[in-house]
């Protein structure tokens, strides 16, 4: 059944098989979000040669309480030229008190690997 209005959806890789001798890029996000679905992008650039891929989905409406979701990147807490073993960054769950110790699920919507690099 359709939601009464258009949800957030997220999007994230399950499993992906490229080509060992050239670049891992591949990206998983959805577009044309409304109350009936989406549509759902699994994308490669550059060099990668892309055998297979699948990626979870999750839709729920958006204005549903206690429900959050965002995205975290290296590059909202430092600079590319900047590379770093470990990065971290606080998320903030907009003030709302839980009355216990929510669970958090994180997964990649974003992989960018160099062969010349790595």
């Amino acid at each position: 059944r359709p939601f009464l209005t258009p949800p957030i959806v997220v999007v994230w890789l399950r499993k992906f098989a490229t080509r060992s001798d050239t670049s891992t890029r591949i990206r998983t996000y959805a577009s044309d979000v409304d109350v009936r679905g989406f549509t759902v992008h699994i994308d490669t650039w550059a060099d990668t040669t892309l055998w297979t891929a699948a990626a979870f989905w999750l839709a729920y409406p958006e204005d549903k309480d206690h429900i959050y979701s965002g995205t975290a990147n290296t590059m909202d807490v430092r600079s590319w030229q900047n590379p770093q073993a470990k990065t971290r960054e606080y998320i903030n769950f907009q003030g709302t008190r839980f009355w216990k110790t929510p669970t958090v699920f994180t997964a990649l919507n974003w992989i960018d690997i160099s062969v010349v690099n790595n």
